[in-house]
């Protein structure tokens, strides 16, 4: 199974603990600073400018006030680094919401197209909307966010615009093998930072559940009308996108923007 690659950061609730530690130790502090103690370390013994003992006025004071000032600059370094490691992890999941939000538009967009035509002019027509509408819907998002934004398949029914690469190809796979185990094929999705040789891309996808409205078209092909047939003969001779049954996983939105 696909794993994502995670971005592992501190969280901003670990900073408490932290700062809790600091208070903690100022008690201990003060009391270490009230005891005799070696200012700083001793190089000659014989030398009293080098080893001496804190015993004057203001001495533990300002022996406090150092290990006061060491501990919370250790804690504000520790509070920088976990906020600066914590903005990838925003960064990525502000990603995947608008990828998602992205994906959904698309899906939503294309089903009713896809339902209205159908219901105006049947499955024969409906196959207009395969061939042009769903192109453009996606060519405009792509267009309006910037990203790539492509629809395919496994079995796809326009091997020029729907063939999957090698990264959408293993994910259509596993979302294949979680469908099996029960997962929900409508929710599923999958998102990871991968490095290509020129640059790292975010990649998302979003599965197309086949629905009842998409048999008449991509059903089995014993059960489709003789128009149906003959339309995809003249328009896809070298048609995959049959035999699916309700609630198969047809293809994804797949999604491929800059990181």
């Amino acid at each position: 199974m696909l794993k994502s690659v995670a971005l592992k950061a501190f969280s901003f609730p670990m900073l408490f603990p932290i700062l809790e530690s600091v208070w903690r130790t100022l008690p201990e502090l003060w009391k270490t600073g009230t005891h005799e103690y070696k200012l700083w370390p001793c190089i000659d013994a014989s030398s009293d400018s080098l080893c001496r003992s804190i015993e004057e006025p203001g001495q533990v004071e300002l022996n406090f006030m150092m290990r006061f000032l060491i501990v919370v600059g250790l804690a504000t370094s520790l509070a920088a680094v976990a906020m600066a490691a914590a903005l990838p992890e925003i960064s990525l999941k502000k990603t995947t919401d608008e990828s998602r939000r992205v994906a959904l538009q698309v899906s939503v967009e294309l089903k009713n197209q896809l339902l209205r035509e159908m219901q105006l002019s049947g499955p024969v027509r409906s196959l207009l909307v395969c061939r042009y509408t769903c192109p453009e819907i996606l060519s405009a998002q792509s267009r309006k966010s910037g990203w790539k934004v492509a629809a395919v398949s496994l079995k796809p029914r326009n091997s020029a615009l729907g063939m999957p690469d090698a990264w959408e190809q293993e994910v259509l796979m596993d979302f294949e093998r979680r469908a099996a185990r029960g997962e929900k094929v409508d929710a599923l999705e999958f998102s990871e930072v991968v490095s290509e040789p020129q640059a790292s891309y975010f990649r998302y996808a979003r599965a197309m559940m086949m629905e009842p409205l998409c048999l008449p078209c991509h059903g089995s092909r014993d059960k489709m009308s003789d128009a149906v047939k003959a339309q995809l003969a003249l328009d896809y001779p070298f048609d995959k996108a049959v035999d699916f049954s309700i609630g198969q996983v047809y293809g994804i939105v797949s999604i491929k923007r800059p990181f």
